[in-house]
């Protein structure tokens, strides 16, 4: 039947695009491929998974169904949904690497950063300005991280969230001294197939 030629079809282009050659492709079709059908996915959204998996090197049908099945529970189906959804992990990754640059720190962004910021812009309601503010102050100290998040915790419980309360904050505690801390420089590769699997791995399936 015509499904079923083109399941073979989509098994034959995921499993190339992952590196993987079956002489059969039975299984595939019916382990993998009818499954993902079932839930709404089409070729080409198959085949835009299947090459960031490669690229991100989860090059197996088992890892690329762990990612097919985090993505459908987050209702994410169509090609235009998920790289909309990358998008925003993409924009919400520039405002980290911001804050990153302004503590002197030249690396990429990680997932520990993510929940960092998470944390300090969701739950606790500072504002980019505001992070920034204390970020510039962190910049000398051994962890500017962890020092930024100590005080963000501390005008949190404090309930002084704004750019004023932070700069007034500040003005009392003493300056960061500098110290031999080396900037971490790392090369910036993958930025958003790496924001996007690390985004994916917080996903229970």
């Amino acid at each position: 039947s015509a499904l079923r030629d083109q399941m073979f079809e989509i098994a034959k282009n995921v499993s190339r695009n992952l590196g993987l050659y079956y002489q059969n492709l039975e299984n595939v079709v019916e382990t993998y491929v009818a499954q993902w059908l079932q839930k709404g996915y089409t070729g080409d959204t198959l085949e835009l998974i299947s090459h960031y998996c490669f690229r991100y090197s989860y090059r197996s049908l088992e890892s690329m169904n762990d990612v097919v099945n985090k993505f459908y529970k987050l209702g994410l189906i169509s090609v235009e949904a998920i790289n909309q959804y990358t998008s925003g992990i993409v924009v919400a990754d520039q405002s980290i690497k911001e804050v990153l640059e302004a503590c002197s720190l030249l690396r990429s962004v990680t997932s520990a950063d993510r929940d960092f910021y998470k944390t300090w812009t969701s739950v606790w309601g500072f504002n980019q300005d505001a992070i920034l503010c204390v970020a510039k102050k962190s910049v000398g100290t051994l962890g500017p991280i962890s020092y930024m998040n100590k005080i963000l915790s501390t005008l949190h419980s404090q309930n002084k969230h704004d750019l004023s309360d932070v700069k007034t904050y500040l003005a009392k505690t003493n300056t960061a001294t500098n110290s031999t801390n080396q900037i971490e420089k790392h090369e910036y590769t993958k930025q958003e197939l790496d924001a996007l699997f690390d985004s994916l791995d917080d996903i229970e399936v």
